[in-house]
């Protein structure tokens, strides 16, 4: 089961109104995720872009109340370690199935990969049962808006076809060959 799961916080934890909506919400969201997992599931697939935070705005009209909830994006990195830890109580293994930036200059994309496997590399540290990481995507390809998305590490020429490695692939590439050494260290360690 994967699921474009979101994390949701009060644009105002003050206000009373925004709190009770997010509770809400990540309840919905929450009892979903119990619904479809249990012991059948391998594995929690959580495909992860940013968070939201949620505030609610009251207007009145001669007919009626008009109530209305502004999401404001929130691309904290921060927001993907609160997401594994709100499904880690499930006691199910989870994978990042999709975490990934529409970056066609590939400017923000090797810093958004760093930091967000900081953020889950913080969360197994603390006990959550996380057994992979896939960004998304390895090529620009077709996304809800068409062909004008840019997730790649992989440029596509739309004219030409031609591909051309992104700088912010060879980041990602060191990143798994650095943990990949680290945790051959460690488990021949462990073997004693």
């Amino acid at each position: 089961f994967a699921s474009a799961a979101q994390y949701f916080e009060p644009a105002n934890p003050k206000s009373k109104v925004d709190v009770t909506v997010v509770n809400f919400i990540n309840a919905i969201e929450t009892l979903n995720f119990n619904v479809v997992t249990g012991k059948e599931q391998d594995f929690i697939g959580i495909d992860y872009y940013n968070g939201w935070r949620l505030k609610v705005h009251f207007g009145f009209s001669r007919i009626i109340e008009d109530i209305k909830i502004e999401w404001i994006k929130d691309e904290n990195p921060e927001n993907l370690y609160k997401l594994i830890k709100k499904f880690s109580h499930l006691n199910v293994p989870i994978v990042i199935t999709e975490n990934g930036i529409d970056d066609k200059e590939d400017g923000k994309r090797a810093q958004f990969i760093l930091t967000h496997l900081k953020m889950v590399s913080k969360a197994i540290e603390e006990g959550a049962n996380v057994i992979g990481y896939m960004y998304w995507s390895l090529t620009d390809n077709w996304e809800w808006e068409g062909f004008d998305s840019y997730y790649g590490l992989i440029e596509v020429d739309r004219q030409t076809m031609e591909r051309r490695v992104r700088n912010s692939a060879y980041v990602y590439a060191e990143v798994i060959k650095n943990h990949q050494k680290r945790w051959q260290t460690k488990y021949k360690e462990g073997l004693g």
